[in-house]
């Protein structure tokens, strides 16, 4: 394995950078998150079915989608991704853009999957749920990083989007720039990084 060789593992989640496992930026963010009193199988339907989701999009990306084989469930954002995609025609040049791209930051030690990027413009994240200004807007932060890591252009100033895909074919399409953004992120990163140093004593 090379030493700078991002790998992923769909199967558990898991990004390993040259051997080492890194937290995703999802993984460092969980302390923003209670699930404590939602049903684990509620969770993992909408787990399963958001993943389906990005699937269906990718594929219709790069035209490769059977649409007659899709489940009923996911003609809705898919709908709604095509009238997206139709009022944001830039967003049509697969020369400009990458999709579902997997990043590692070699600095700071973590890693994360965008949805799509148009370089130096903007950064999209597929949601099926209502956007969330404070959590949203600190994955897209991370996942800017990751891009300018990776030696992207700095996003356009407000184009961090969250672009929610919804059952009846409707799409909500919400900027979720915040300015402490990424330092909150840094925060929740140093904070996982500690714990683990923890995990590391105890044993």
């Amino acid at each position: 394995m090379a030493k700078n060789e991002l790998i992923f593992d769909e199967a558990t989640h898991t990004y390993m950078l040259g051997g080492v496992k890194l937290p995703s930026v999802t993984t460092a963010m969980k302390p923003l998150y209670d699930f404590t009193y939602v049903d684990p199988d509620v969770l993992r339907r909408a787990g399963e079915f958001g993943t389906a989701v990005h699937k269906t999009i990718e594929l219709f990306i790069y035209d490769d989608l059977d649409e007659e084989s899709l489940d009923p469930s996911l003609l809705g954002p898919l709908e709604a991704f095509k009238k997206w995609q139709k009022d944001y025609p830039q967003f049509h040049d697969l020369q400009r853009i990458c999709v579902e791209k997997r990043m590692a930051h070699k600095k700071l030690k973590f890693a994360g999957t965008a949805d799509l990027i148009l370089d130096g413009v903007a950064i999209v994240d597929f949601k099926t749920r209502p956007v969330n200004l404070i959590t949203d807007a600190i994955q897209l932060a991370a996942y800017e990083a990751l891009w300018k890591e990776e030696g992207g252009s700095r996003i356009k100033e407000y184009e961090r989007r969250v672009l929610e895909l919804k059952q009846d074919g409707t799409y909500a399409y919400t900027k979720v720039n915040h300015k402490d953004a990424w330092l909150r992120f840094r925060f929740l990163l140093d904070f996982y990084n500690a714990a683990e140093k923890i995990k590391t004593w105890k044993k």
